[in-house]
């Protein structure tokens, strides 16, 4: 998964489509570090569409559509 790949939630019980769009695109990663500086989880950061602009979603929950060729 990269900064720009179009994404769908994996799991049909964890979608959510009555509010959320059911295809969004990766804007960003978010990485949670412990208190000695090491990475503890990573999050992709996904545009859902207008009512869910920025949300962190569990990189293992998505499926990725079609990749960002760039």
């Amino acid at each position: 998964m990269k900064v720009g790949d179009l994404v769908r939630i994996r799991y049909q019980e964890m979608n959510y489509s009555n509010e959320i769009d059911s295809i969004g695109i990766i804007i960003d990663f978010c990485i949670v570090y412990n208190r000695y500086g090491d990475p503890t989880e990573k999050f992709a950061v996904v545009n859902w569409g207008s009512k869910f602009p920025y949300e962190n979603e569990y990189m293992e929950h998505l499926e990725v559509i079609n990749e960002n060729k760039n």
